[in-house]
Parts: C-alpha cells; sequence; structure tokens
C-alpha cells in the first residue's frame, strides 16, 4: 500500500519570507553569510541569542557576533525575538539539507586569536573615526599580516650569537 506523507516545509516558508533577502541557503553574499551548520560550528544556544537579538551579543563583546558584523559590511542581523526555538531549528534543518560547499565557511574556520585581533583593530578604528576626520583605515592587509605573522610566529628562531669585541 502507498502512503504519502505531508512534508514539512516550515522551515523552509521561514527562510523564504525571513532571510533569503539577506542569506543564501548555502552560500556567503556580500551582506550575509552563510548560515549552513552554525550549529555545529557555534553551537545552538548561541544560534538562538545571536537570532533573538544581536545587539545584545555586541554590546556584551561577543567576538563572534562582532566578527560577523564587522566582516559583513557592519550590517546588523535582524532581531527575531519571538521566534521560538523550535521554528529556528525547522530553518536549520531546511539550510543544512543544501549541499554544502566548504569554502562559504573561511570565516568561521578563523582562530579566535584572529577574531578577537580583528573585531579589537575594528573598535579602535570606529573609536578614531568618532574622534577625528581620519579616513577609514584599510583592514584588508591586517588580516593578510595577522595571518603570516601567526605563520610566522610558528617557525622557530635562529639564534645568532653576538660578536665578541676585540
Amino acid at each position: 500500500m502507498l502512503s504519502f506523507q505531508k512534508q514539512d516545509n516550515i522551515g523552509k516558508a521561514i527562510f523564504e519570507n525571513n532571510c533569503k533577502s539577506c542569506h543564501l541557503p548555502n552560500k556567503a553574499t556580500e551582506i550575509a553569510p552563510s548560515f549552513q551548520d552554525i550549529r555545529k560550528d557555534y553551537g545552538l544556544k548561541w544560534t538562538l541569542s545571536f537570532l533573538k537579538d544581536s545587539r545584545k551579543l555586541m554590546d556584551k563583546k561577543d567576538i563572534k557576533a562582532l566578527y560577523s558584523y564587522y566582516l559583513f559590511q557592519r550590517v546588523e542581523h535582524i532581531r527575531f525575538p519571538v521566534l521560538e526555538p523550535k521554528y529556528v531549528i525547522k530553518v536549520l534543518d531546511y539550510v543544512d539539507g543544501f549541499k554544502i560547499d566548504t569554502s562559504q565557511f573561511k570565516h568561521r574556520l578563523t582562530s579566535s586569536l584572529l577574531k578577537k585581533r580583528f573585531v579589537e583593530y575594528q573598535l579602535i578604528n570606529d573609536t578614531l573615526l568618532k574622534n577625528s576626520n581620519i579616513a577609514n583605515i584599510d583592514t584588508t592587509n591586517f588580516i593578510v599580516n595577522d595571518s603570516l605573522k601567526s605563520e610566522i610566529g610558528t617557525r622557530k628562531k635562529r639564534y645568532i650569537p653576538k660578536k665578541k669585541e676585540d
């Protein structure tokens, strides 16, 4: 006997109506990251807190929230204070069902230390901009330089003895 089970499209409907204007299911956009597998990378508790009120996390200096804010054009995430966790999970299940493109998660794989340095740099930049007429500091080299410094720092330093003076 054939049985037809009604497919649960709640996650898809919520995504289409609330998330799709900024997010794609498995690709980052200029203003928003892919949030595929975010439960695995950041945890469900953090994800729920972020969706409920990302500004509150940023005010508490949460590095993940601040890093996302600065990395994606300083766009503050829309708040969903009354969206029940069971519906967030349905959206996450829907998005996680797409083929994964791991190149879209590089920002999540950045070490906590580099995220923290990047955020601190942005906060200093914001302070300078508020208190003066200094042009915005280019942060492109900051990421490259810190990556290189990290790589160089792991290499052993050569010991060069001082020459004896006569």
